[in-house]
């Protein structure tokens, strides 16, 4: 909470609702002396906004750190009932400190009145209540135009994808790497050459059917990746190992079709691949449930051009869905991604969700 910086609506709660809950206050204490006697109105007054300013900035504190457990608009009325309970327990205690201080320190003599504590304490739940809804109103209209901000991004992101992934089907240069394998197969071993052709066929009824889906099971992406890798093998020479993990627990779970391939496909792209020097991708689960892929760095030389819009394509549908997106992490010898694995119960909800990002 240390260095926290109220925001300009926040600072106007503070100019309007506080003169209401310091003259208030200052009322109950004294009555008509704290407006007749200078000492006592100027004196009290000091006192009570420096308690009140006090509360008011730790109450907006803990707003912020509250705000981190309920961030979607789904969760705005669980937001609401903890800010007014928080509320509640701050203005209570702001008011306690007011008039139990001023009767314990004899203030003017002042003595304490149940009556007029409730009263003050009624007045500034009510003043402070108003300001949370000012300030929540605020919030989700900025929540409600940066979704739409985002669902106009994601819309535009992922048919740039798609339209990657239509010219990656027909890529004069894709196809001419495995149909220059698949020709060199045909007379040297038509066994290979057989389950070659197979496997590529495999490859792109999945990259057609899957371009319309947003999400995938985790089991269907990774059959996907079996016939993929099984021609990086035959074009690589067996120098592109993958390694995978017991998923069997995770394969009805979730994530963004063609993750896995278009992260199988970077790994190949940016580092070399030789039978001495094996490039190695592995696939796992870690600790928190999300799935790991890693790759050993051996970087080609020169430069090798990367617009990443995959990559942050996955990362807006993760938004869309209020999930945790994915984490990269890179040292001298490995890079990793980490991705957030979706309950399979949801698979419905999901895909509506989704459903504007898969529509023309």
């Amino acid at each position: 909470m240390a260095g926290y910086k109220p925001s300009f609506l926040e600072w106007l709660t503070l100019l309007v609702m506080f003169p209401i809950i310091i003259t208030t206050a200052g009322y109950q204490l004294y009555a008509r002396r704290y407006f007749s006697e200078i000492e006592v109105y100027t004196v009290s007054t000091l006192i009570i906004g420096a308690i009140s300013i006090s509360f008011w900035y730790l109450y907006f504190s803990m707003i912020q750190r509250l705000a981190g457990y309920f961030t979607t608009l789904s969760d705005i009325w669980k937001r609401v009932i903890s800010l007014i309970l928080l509320d509640i327990v701050v203005v209570k205690v702001n008011m306690a400190m007011v008039f139990y201080g001023f009767d314990a320190l004899g203030i003017f003599g002042y003595q304490f009145n149940q009556d007029h504590f409730v009263f003050c304490s009624i007045i500034g739940i009510i003043v402070t209540v108003i300001g949370i809804t000012l300030c929540e109103t605020d919030y989700i209209f900025k929540r409600w135009k940066e979704s739409l901000a985002l669902k106009e991004i994601a819309e535009m992101q992922f048919h740039e994808q798609e339209f990657e992934n239509l010219i990656r089907q027909i890529n004069p240069h894709f196809l001419f790497n495995n149909l220059n394998a698949l020709s060199s197969l045909i007379t040297t071993d038509p066994e290979k050459a057989e389950y070659f052709l197979d496997e590529l066929s495999k490859v792109y009824r999945y990259l057609m059917r899957n371009n319309q889906e947003a999400l995938s099971t985790l089991g269907r992406e990774m059959q996907f990746i079996q016939s993929y890798m099984a021609l990086l093998n035959i074009r690589y020479n067996e120098a592109v190992i993958l390694q995978v993990a017991e998923l069997g627990p995770f394969v009805d779970r979730l994530l963004p079709s063609l993750s896995l391939q278009l992260l199988i496909e970077n790994a190949v792209k940016h580092n070399m691949a030789r039978k001495g020097q094996p490039l190695i991708i592995s696939i796992s689960v870690d600790s928190q449930q999300r799935l790991v892929v890693e790759n050993n760095l051996q970087k080609k030389p020169g430069i090798i051009s990367s617009n990443k819009v995959g990559l942050s394509n996955i990362a807006v549908k993760y938004k869309m869905l209020s999930q945790p997106g994915l984490v990269i992490e890179k040292d001298e010898h490995f890079f990793r991604v980490r991705l957030t694995l979706l309950d399979g119960s949801g698979w419905a909800e999901n895909q509506e969700l989704l459903a504007s990002l898969t529509t023309d």
